[in-house]
């Protein structure tokens, strides 16, 4: 099946979207604190942690199986890969706002994951 790459395109931008929609949210600063905390292995809230980052792979990855990628990689590990820089891109904004432009961060992102996925459906 091949999809139009207007269609991919939308769904990528849907999903670049949803990140920064995600993190522009008044607690992103305390979604990050708390991630810390959530590294111990004891920590009442890892599960949490566990929890919230699965359901964001799994919406990653099932976008991701609508297309096939062009690198030979799962799309387990393109959509870790993928959450965690969206993360990683936002941890960075926290610390230092005035040396990253997450608009931008995510649109470099966006351009890096439209060069591994296909118009041809898996």
């Amino acid at each position: 099946m091949t999809r139009p790459t207007r269609t991919r395109g939308r769904g990528l931008d849907r999903m670049t979207k949803g990140l920064d929609a995600l993190f522009a949210q008044p607690t992103t600063k305390l979604f990050v604190t708390l991630l810390v905390e959530a590294l111990e292995p004891d920590s009442p809230i890892r599960d949490h942690y566990v929890a919230i980052h699965d359901t964001l792979r799994s919406h990653c990855k099932r976008w991701l199986d609508e297309f096939a990628p062009l690198t030979g990689l799962s799309t387990e590990a393109l959509a870790v890969a993928i959450v965690g820089a969206g993360i990683g891109i936002h941890q960075q904004w926290l610390v230092a706002p005035d040396r990253v432009d997450v608009g931008q961060s995510l649109a470099a992102l966006r351009a890096l994951v439209a060069g591994m996925v296909s118009t041809t459906g898996t």
